[in-house]
């Protein structure tokens, strides 16, 4: 004779795959598609992990972009690493109004090299 235990978990299974059955027949009913329920966890997944990585970079461009805008000597090593990257900081300064800082940089730079 099985233990009540046993007899709890076993009800309980018999209940899930009941429920599981009645869940397939009420979405076929409604004309939701099998496979659309199973793949709304992995779309769920994808989309939170995207945003992740956008928010991310996100927050990686301002902390670069703060760095760049509060220290000369950080600007002339990316100007040395990551020419480009400092020319878009230059670029995105100038448009937003703020002239000069190129120019000042250079003529630091130009000073310590002699």
């Amino acid at each position: 004779m099985p233990s009540a235990g046993t007899k709890g978990v076993r009800h309980h299974a018999w209940r899930r795959l009941l429920t599981s059955i009645l869940q397939r027949e009420k979405n076929r009913a409604l004309g939701i598609p099998r496979m659309a329920r199973t793949m709304e966890p992995l779309a769920k997944k994808i989309f939170k992990g995207v945003l992740v990585a956008e928010l991310m970079g996100l927050f990686g461009a301002y902390f670069l972009f703060q760095k760049m805008n509060t220290s000369q000597d950080f600007r002339q090593t990316m100007s040395k690493r990551f020419p480009s990257v400092l020319e878009v900081y230059y670029k995105s300064i100038e448009y937003s109004g703020l002239y000069g800082v190129r120019e000042k940089d250079q003529e630091k730079w130009l000073d310590s090299k002699n």
